[in-house]
């Protein structure tokens, strides 16, 4: 994921100062590279974790509330989110 980030900043950053084609078409697999290795890596450390952590009495409880949390922290997102943008729509 770091390898995958730092070429994202450095392709962006050249083809920001220099307009090099080649930094622009660099910064998509970037993209591409860093998704992929969080999806690998990132997703399953969430599920993980907290089933390591907890006991097993009390697991699915946690894991319950864990799903329930980022279900309802992505709804609440994705609602503000929009609301913003269409009350900042006059600057952009």
């Amino acid at each position: 994921m770091l390898v995958g980030m730092i070429g994202w900043t450095v392709s962006g950053s050249a083809f920001d100062r220099i307009r090099s084609e080649a930094a622009g078409t660099g910064i998509p697999s970037c993209i591409k590279f860093f998704t992929t290795t969080y999806k690998i890596c990132w997703d399953p450390l969430v599920i993980a974790y907290p089933v390591e952590i907890l006991l097993f009495p009390s697991r699915v409880k946690g894991v319950a509330l864990l799903m329930g949390s980022i279900k309802d922290s992505s709804f609440f997102s994705q609602s503000v989110n929009s609301i913003n943008l269409s009350t900042l729509s006059w600057k952009y």
